[in-house]
This record gives structure tokens, C-alpha cells and sequence, in this order.
């Protein structure tokens, strides 16, 4: 009897300890019913102030249409006031003109008259036109008084008139404009159609984009062995993301891209609020287009390809508008690779983080596995920043949350693959001071300074794009070609974690 109350009291017991168990789960299961109402809370919050962004950029466009517009109006304007309207004003012109036909206009009358007195047959009259001869004013006049105007030889007038009028002009535009317009003008005579009547100081921005980017589309004339490049082209996948903004759809660039390195990735996306829909653009019309909203739009667009994309490609391509990239490249170093395995890389920074980061500008490429690692490990649990200015920072924070490796982009020689910024800075070692403490490599110049293979450069506008592009690919050596490439060209690895990572000062 004693056995069994001791029995009872031991279950009596544990169905207590169950109950509070119960209820410790039901009070956790209503603190995380509340956590749950403070986030949707904070995404409402979000929701607004994104709508709040969205009308202050709907402004800002509207702004930037207006000034567009404005510009369209003044690069309508042709002619000489055209050709003169980066050094002189319409004033000056006029008063040059003005003083040239002040002078011009005696000495027409006189060429045939006053320069040869000798035509006068009274030798009194022909000593006061010599003593008068250096004042061209007073020997019209004299002439006028003496003859009449009836003795005017119009023809001589008219041909010596035209013949001043037109030297004061030519002389008024060398003397009044610099450099660049002379070479215009001579571009008129010795250019090709696509550049004529485009000013030199404005040809950058008139230039016909979309013309020149249908040229660089037809490859047929070429003589290329495309057959490595094709291989890899089905076997290493890659989807390009890059973020631009309406202004450069407008100009071209975007044209360009597609002409150029972006027909070479498997799939391309922009991001962008536009105007007009095209199949590759992807509407991010609910942020401004300012790079403050850059994390946003890239965070996005990763998440996008998560949900639509993720099994269609092996890898995820983040560029900007204003980086050329070399496709074959970077299929080459990423052939050394799996993209089933977490991996990220690009030009690695040593700053802030303890596997550093990779720069956005230069371009970064992160694996299927990777990206499939960081939605489902930081972003979908709330680690990864949505919102922010520093956009490969932040996308570096949420690849070491994830545990998504840096993987190596060096050459076996140890040369820079992926480039910040622009061929000349980096061919002739003029680097920014931030750059040399940002990067984890050596930063060397010259011959060194990028691999054979280079993948990427930064801060191009369209014409650098496009002449890289026709450097690269419409223009070969006849007899040097390249060889098929040995594995050990890349090294496959892991990029070290830092013992510590560097915080510059200024940051």
C-alpha cells in the first residue's frame, strides 16, 4: 500500500512538472506570437517608409525628366552658335562680326581704287589720294565726292566684301574656340557618317548608342575559334544582375552591355524603375534610384533569383553598369570550381570582416549552393541586412553569417582577376589610398598588376566599354595564340580566414 502512494505521488509529480512544461511552451509559443507581431510591424513600418521613398523618387524622376527635357531642347540648337557656345557668347560674336565689317567694309570699296592712285589723271587729285591713302574712311569719301557712286566697279565690291567677311569668320573661330572644336570641324570632312555633326565637347553624350551597339552585335566577319568558350558556355551557367537606372537605358549604355559582355552570360537582369517594359528588366520602382538604396535592390534581386532561378544556373553574376566583365574568364576560373558547394568571390577586401569581403564594384560571383545557403541560414531568419548603403559589406556580413566561404580569384601567379576600378589606375599603379588598404592582396602596377585571364574592371563609362570590348574581341595577333589551359592556371581554394581584420580610420 505504501509502494503504491509512493506511486501516486511520483505520477501526481510528473504530471505537474508535464503541466508547467506545458505551460513554459505555451508562454514561449505566445512571446514568439508577439515577436511575430513586432516584425510584421516593422515590415509595415518598412512597407511605409519604402512608399514614402517611392513617391520622394517618383519626384526626383519627375525632376530628372524635367531636366532631360531641358537638355533635349538646348542640344537642338545647331549651327556656329553650336560650335561656339563652350567659349564664347553670342554677344562677343556679334561684336567681332561688327568690328569686322566695320573695317571691312571701306577697304572692299577701295581695293580696286584708293590702293592705286595712279588710275587719277589730275596730278593734283592724285597727291591728295596719297597723302589720304592710309586712311581708307576719308579715301571713300573722296572718292565719293569726286566720282560719285556711279563709278563703282559692284562686282570688285562684292567679290573683295564676301572675301574679308569670310577670313574675319574663320579667324573668329580659331581664335575664339579651342582644340576640340578645330578637330570637329575637321571630323566633318574625314569621319564616318556615325560621327558627324556631333560636337567634340558633347559627342559623349550625343553619340547613337543603340546604332553603335547593333555594329559589335555581328560577330560574322570575325575570324574566332569559339569552340572552349562554347563548352563552357553549357557547362558553367551564369545569371548577371546588374543594377542601372532609367537615364542609362535612355542613353544606351544599357544597349551597349547587351551588345557586348552581357550576351555572353546565360541570362542577364537589370534592376531598375522603368518607363517601358523589356523582358530582362526586373521593376524595383518601390526604391529611389540612389545608391543608398543599392543593398536593397541587390537583396531583392537575390532573393528573386531564390525563388525563380535558383536550379536554372550554377552561378549568380552581381555587376554594375559601369563594369565590364569578361565572360570566358570568368567561366574559365569558375570551371575550377562546384557550384553545388557554398562559395562566394571576387577582389577580396580585408576590412571589417574576418574572411574580408569582395568589392561590389569589381563584380561578385556566389555559387547556387551559396546562394541557396545564405537565404535559408541568414536572410529568411533575419541575419542579413536588407537595407543599407554599403552593399558588398553588408552582403559579405550575411556570406560569413551563412558560412559561405571567400573562395580564391588569383592566378597561380598570384595576379588580380576581378579589378575596382579602371585598366589605366591599375596597368599604371596609380591606386586610390583606400585601395591599398582595403585589399588583401598587394595592389602591384604595371605587367603585374592583372592576370592574363583578367575577369573584370570598374568605373568604365560607355565609350571605355566599348573600346575594351573591340580591344578584346575585334582585334588578334596574327600567330600568337592561346593555348588550351592547364588546370593549375587557378588555384581551387578556400581563402584563409584574417587573424584580424583591418578598420580604417576613416570610414
Amino acid at each position: 500500500m505504501q509502494v503504491f502512494s509512493s506511486n501516486n505521488t511520483q505520477e501526481r509529480e510528473r504530471e505537474r512538472e508535464r503541466e508547467r512544461e506545458r505551460e513554459r511552451e505555451r508562454e514561449r509559443e505566445r512571446e514568439r506570437e508577439r515577436e511575430r507581431e513586432r516584425e510584421r510591424e516593422r515590415e509595415r513600418e518598412r512597407e511605409r517608409e519604402r512608399e514614402r521613398e517611392r513617391e520622394r523618387g517618383e519626384r526626383e524622376r519627375e525632376r530628372e525628366r524635367e531636366r532631360e527635357r531641358e537638355r533635349e531642347r538646348e542640344s537642338s540648337i545647331v549651327g556656329i552658335f553650336l560650335i561656339l557656345e563652350r567659349e564664347t557668347s553670342i554677344v562677343s560674336i556679334f561684336l567681332i562680326l561688327v568690328i569686322g565689317l566695320k573695317i571691312a567694309w571701306p577697304w572692299a570699296c577701295l581695293i580696286p581704287y584708293a590702293m592705286t592712285c595712279s588710275k587719277y589723271d589730275d596730278f593734283i587729285v592724285r597727291d591728295r589720294c596719297l597723302a589720304i591713302k592710309k586712311s581708307p574712311m576719308k579715301t571713300l569719301k573722296f572718292h565719293r565726292r569726286l566720282y560719285g557712286w556711279g563709278r563703282f566697279k559692284w562686282k570688285f565690291f562684292v567679290t573683295n566684301l564676301l572675301k574679308i567677311i569670310i577670313i574675319t569668320l574663320i579667324v573668329t573661330v580659331f581664335l575664339a574656340i579651342n582644340i576640340d572644336t578645330v578637330l570637329y570641324i575637321r571630323s566633318l570632312v574625314w569621319s564616318p557618317p556615325i560621327v558627324r555633326h556631333v560636337h567634340m565637347q558633347d559627342d559623349l553624350q550625343r553619340l547613337p548608342m543603340m546604332s553603335i551597339a547593333k555594329h559589335f552585335y555581328n560577330e560574322s566577319s570575325l575570324a574566332l575559334d569559339r569552340t572552349e568558350a562554347n563548352i563552357l558556355y553549357k557547362r558553367v551557367k551564369i545569371l548577371c544582375i546588374v543594377p542601372t537606372i532609367q537615364s542609362h537605358v535612355d542613353s544606351g549604355r544599357v544597349d551597349i552591355i547587351n551588345s557586348t559582355w552581357g550576351r555572353r552570360c546565360n541570362k542577364v537582369i537589370y534592376l531598375l524603375c522603368p518607363t517601358k517594359y523589356r523582358p530582362e528588366f526586373i521593376n524595383t520602382c518601390m526604391y529611389e534610384e540612389s545608391k543608398k538604396f543599392l543593398l536593397d535592390k541587390v537583396m531583392f534581386a537575390l532573393y528573386h533569383v531564390y525563388h525563380y532561378y535558383i536550379n536554372d544556373f550554377d552561378w549568380i553574376l552581381k555587376a554594375d553598369d559601369d563594369t565590364y566583365v569578361v565572360m570566358e574568364n570568368l567561366r574559365l576560373l569558375l570551371s575550377h570550381y562546384r557550384s553545388d558547394q557554398p562559395g562566394y568571390l571576387g577582389y577580396h577586401f580585408r576590412t571589417f570582416l574576418m574572411q574580408g569581403y569582395n568589392s561590389g564594384g569589381a563584380g561578385f560571383v556566389i555559387s547556387r549552393a551559396g546562394l541557396k545557403q545564405a537565404m535559408e541560414m541568414g536572410f529568411n531568419k533575419g541575419l542579413c541586412a536588407i537595407s543599407g548603403e554599403v552593399e558588398d559589406l553588408e552582403i559579405g556580413k550575411c556570406m560569413e553569417i551563412s558560412n559561405v566561404p571567400v573562395l580564391n580569384s588569383l592566378d597561380k601567379y598570384e595576379r588580380q582577376t576581378f579589378h575596382t576600378d579602371d585598366y589605366m589606375r591599375h596597368i599604371t599603379g596609380a591606386y586610390p589610398a583606400w585601395l591599398i588598404i582595403y585589399t588583401r592582396q598587394s595592389t602591384a602596377g604595371g605587367a603585374e598588376c592583372c592576370s592574363q585571364f583578367v575577369i573584370s574592371f570598374h568605373h568604365l563609362d560607355t565609350y571605355s566599354i566599348i573600346i575594351l570590348h573591340h580591344l578584346l574581341y575585334r582585334t588578334s595577333v596574327y600567330g600568337i595564340n592561346t593555348p588550351k589551359l592547364l588546370p593549375e592556371m587557378f588555384h581551387a581554394k578556400k581563402v584563409k580566414k584574417l587573424r584580424r581584420f583591418v578598420v580604417p580610420v576613416q570610414y
